[in-house]
C-alpha cells in the first residue's frame, strides 16, 4: 500500500484563497474543504503562524484579533489525519515574516522520509527556499510531488521536485464546499469539435499571460459572453467558456495553461 503524506505551506494556501476570493468571488471568503483533502492522504502536516502583534496594540486586543485563527488551528487538528503546527510571525519593515515554519516542515519531511514512514510526499508552497529541502529528498529516494500556486512559483522550484500539479482556479474550486458552490460560480467549461455558436456577436480577440489565443463573443439574445480557445491536443477542438460577467471570464481565462507548461 502506498502511503502518501501531505505538507501544507499553511500561509501559502491562505494568501491563495485569499487572492482568488478577491478576484473571482467578490471579497466572499472563500470555503475550503480540508475534511475532504485529508481523505486522499494517509496524514496531513499543516504548518502556520497566528499574526504578528502591533506595536500600538494592547495584549487584550490581540488575543482577540487572532482568536479566529486560533480557533482554525483547533478544528483543523481534530480532523482525521490531520496534525498542526504552529511557528510565530513578526513585522519586518511592513512585510510580515513567519519564523520557525520552514525548519518544521524541512525537519518533518526529512524525519518521515528517512524513517521511510511514507512513499511519496506532497508539498504545498510556492517558497524557493524549499528547494534543497526538495532535492535533497529526491536524492534520497523519496518521491516528492509538488502542490504550487500559479504564476506564483519560481520555475527552479517546480523542475526540482519528481511531479507538480498547480494549485489554480479550477483545483481550489474544486476543494471548496457544496454550500459554497452554490452560491459562487465559476464559467462553465467544455470541449467540442469547432466554434459551434449561434446567435452570437463577436466582441473581439484576447491572448492570455500563457501566449493562448482565444475569440470572445457575446449572446445576441441574453446576457451571456462565450470565450473560445483551441485545445493543446487537437487543432480542429476548442474549449469553451461560458459566463454571465465578461471581466471574470476574461480572468478566468488568464487561468489556463497547457499541461506541459509550468507556470
Amino acid at each position: 500500500m502506498e502511503i502518501q503524506y501531505l505538507f501544507v505551506d499553511g500561509g501559502c494556501l491562505r494568501e491563495t484563497l485569499a487572492d482568488y476570493s478577491l478576484r473571482f468571488f467578490d471579497g466572499d471568503k472563500i470555503e475550503f474543504d480540508y475534511e475532504r483533502l485529508g481523505r486522499e492522504y494517509q496524514k496531513v502536516f499543516y504548518y502556520d503562524s497566528p499574526p504578528p502583534k502591533n506595536s500600538d496594540e494592547k495584549e487584550a486586543e490581540y488575543q482577540e484579533r487572532i482568536t479566529p485563527e486560533l480557533e482554525f488551528f483547533s478544528q483543523l487538528n481534530l480532523l482525521d489525519g490531520f496534525h498542526v503546527y504552529e511557528g510565530i510571525s513578526r513585522r519586518r519593515r511592513k512585510k510580515v515574516e513567519q519564523k520557525k515554519v520552514d525548519i518544521m516542515i524541512a525537519v518533518d519531511m526529512l524525519n518521515h522520509s528517512f524513517r521511510k514512514n511514507m512513499s511519496k510526499a506532497t508539498l504545498l508552497t510556492s517558497d524557493l527556499d524549499f528547494k534543497p529541502l526538495i532535492e535533497a529528498l529526491v536524492d534520497n529516494g523519496m518521491y516528492i510531488n509538488l502542490w504550487y500556486p500559479l504564476n506564483r512559483t519560481n520555475i527552479e522550484l517546480i523542475q526540482s521536485a519528481d511531479s507538480s500539479k498547480k494549485l489554480d482556479l479550477h483545483a481550489v474550486y474544486d476543494y471548496c464546499t457544496p454550500s459554497f458552490k452554490q452560491s459562487h460560480y465559476i464559467p462553465k467549461g467544455s470541449n467540442k469539435i469547432g466554434q459551434d455558436l449561434f446567435n452570437v456577436t463577436k466582441i473581439g480577440d484576447i491572448k492570455n499571460r500563457f501566449g493562448i489565443e482565444g475569440e470572445i463573443f457575446k449572446a445576441n439574445d441574453r446576457l451571456t459572453h462565450y470565450l473560445l480557445f483551441k485545445t493543446y491536443y487537437n487543432e480542429k477542438a476548442y474549449t469553451h467558456l461560458e459566463f454571465e460577467n465578461i471581466d471574470k471570464l476574461k480572468a478566468y481565462f488568464d487561468e489556463y495553461s497547457y499541461p506541459n507548461q509550468k507556470v
